[in-house]
């Protein structure tokens, strides 16, 4: 009586080409799909904590008879005029992979706001992602930009370039706090050379800019501190 032998054959080398091709096809349609998910939360998340910021501002307001505080030199100046009595420590002003962080310490706000009574270590270079127009009250038009992603060296300008100072969205997104406490990611991109557009009057204008509104004035438009 013959006895059958079971066959221990394995995968051929075409067939293990094969299998090793269709994964690298999924993984090729997949990789975006994550890293897009990602670059959403991650948007998501930091206007979150842009209209958090905003609170304190507001609360700051109401101490001051409506005004918002005022920036010197960097929209830093503003923010930390509102240590300790709004705000008690520097988490809301760090975005994960700004490049405005790459003068502090650790490449993050290091949460020492200092002591009184200027509270001078408190949001040193690099400890603030966010950009701030200062000159603004509570009075003044809703619809006016306050807070906003740190730009590029181009006060309302952003770039793609993730490693370079207002490209942290890719050149995708703009996060936009305005006076109302609406917060938006409002999205840009190389056709209008990575600048938030508003339409007025039947035509696109640049938020940041006098054309969408005479209020704003570029001189109190402030960067953070590098």
């Amino acid at each position: 009586m013959k006895i059958k032998q079971q066959s221990n054959k394995g995968f051929t080398l075409v067939e293990l080409l094969v299998v090793i091709s269709i994964i690298a096809l999924l993984a090729s349609v997949a990789l975006p799909v994550m890293n897009s998910a990602r670059l959403s939360a991650a948007v998501t998340t930091s206007t979150l904590q842009a209209g958090g910021i905003h609170k304190a501002l507001m609360l700051y307001a109401n101490d001051n008879e409506g005004s918002f505080p005022t920036a010197e030199n960097s929209a830093n100046d503003a923010f930390r005029k509102m240590f300790p009595d709004q705000l008690q420590e520097e988490k809301p002003f760090y975005v994960q992979n700004s490049a405005w962080h790459a003068s502090a310490k650790g490449g993050r706000p290091d949460n020492d706001i200092g002591n009184k009574p200027d509270f001078a270590q408190c949001l040193e270079r690099g400890e603030n992602h966010w950009a701030y127009l200062s000159g603004l009250n509570t009075t003044s038009t809703s619809n006016l930009p306050l807070l906003a992603d740190g730009f590029s060296d181009t006060k309302g300008q952003y770039t793609d370039v993730p490693t370079k100072k207002g490209g942290v969205w890719k050149g995708s997104k703009a996060i936009i706090v305005y006076v109302s406490g609406s917060a938006k990611a409002e999205t840009i991109n190389a056709k209008d050379n990575f600048k938030v557009m508003m339409t007025r009057g039947g035509q696109k204008v640049e938020l940041f800019s006098s054309a969408y509104s005479e209020e704003i004035d570029q001189n109190n438009l402030f960067n953070p501190q590098e």
